[in-house]
């Protein structure tokens, strides 16, 4: 019995990572993917952590990448120390990330998940949500402390926070192979818009690679998130153009 469950795992295991039969849309099989093609991680980043579920998810591909989580709510501690405690080789940052070391205003949403910089006090005051003010640091000044080391991948999740986070990654740009980044099909204003965002790090030298989830807004199903997995231009995952 164990050597046809082991001779059906060996048939099935190199289908997973391909990302045949698997969903589309979906990070586990889009980083699966990723690790057929021969793309090995040294360090990831991951911005706007909140409980660690996206590290989680990267490190059961990935296990021997070390990662950075950075999350400016205090209530995410247990999640991420219990994350940390689980992975050595991980870290987290009680900060929010920003074009500029400094400090914010930061509104907290009770779903955790929708906290950011984009509500305004009104917004705030009308809905009875808490503002604190909240450190921030930047993409290039986690590397600086790093002795200059750079990322192979960064996450980024900051409720169109996303543009401004960018301005503060200047070491990264063009060195870094994968960004993930949230993106917002109904934004209003440059900073939060698809397309925008797409010109962007097209400008950047970065090509869309993958989608890796969608969500749908409850009004009315109408997509309104995903997450885009931005490659280097360069990158050897770009060198195959062909179908078969």
């Amino acid at each position: 019995m164990k050597e046809v469950i082991y001779r059906t795992i060996a048939r099935v295991l190199p289908r997973m990572e391909k990302g045949f039969g698997l969903p589309f849309g979906h990070l586990e099989t889009a980083l699966l993917g990723l690790r057929s093609r021969g793309f090995d991680p040294r360090w990831a980043f991951d911005i706007g952590a909140n409980r660690g579920k996206w590290s989680s998810d990267f490190k059961r591909v990935f296990p021997g990448c070390r990662m950075t989580l950075v999350e400016p709510q205090r209530e995410m501690a247990r999640y991420l120390n219990e994350f940390c405690a689980e992975w050595k080789d991980c870290e987290w940052i009680e900060s929010a990330v920003s074009n500029q070391v400094g400090t914010k205003v930061f509104t907290v949403c009770p779903d955790t998940y929708s906290s950011g910089f984009w509500q305004t006090e009104h917004y705030a005051k009308a809905h009875q949500f808490e503002r604190r003010e909240v450190k921030t640091i930047t993409l290039d000044s986690i590397v600086a402390s790093a002795d200059g080391s750079i990322p192979d991948v960064v996450k980024i999740d900051a409720e169109r926070h996303e543009r401004e986070i960018l301005h503060g990654a200047n070491a990264l740009l063009g060195k870094t192979e994968l960004f993930f980044i949230e993106a917002n099909l109904f934004g209003e204003e440059e900073v939060d818009d698809f397309a925008s965002l797409i010109k962007a790090m097209d400008e950047h030298g970065y090509l869309p690679y993958d989608f890796t989830w969608f969500y749908q807004r409850p009004k009315d199903g109408a997509l309104m998130l995903v997450e885009i997995a931005f490659v280097l231009k360069s990158s050897p995952l770009r060198a195959f153009k062909g179908w078969s």
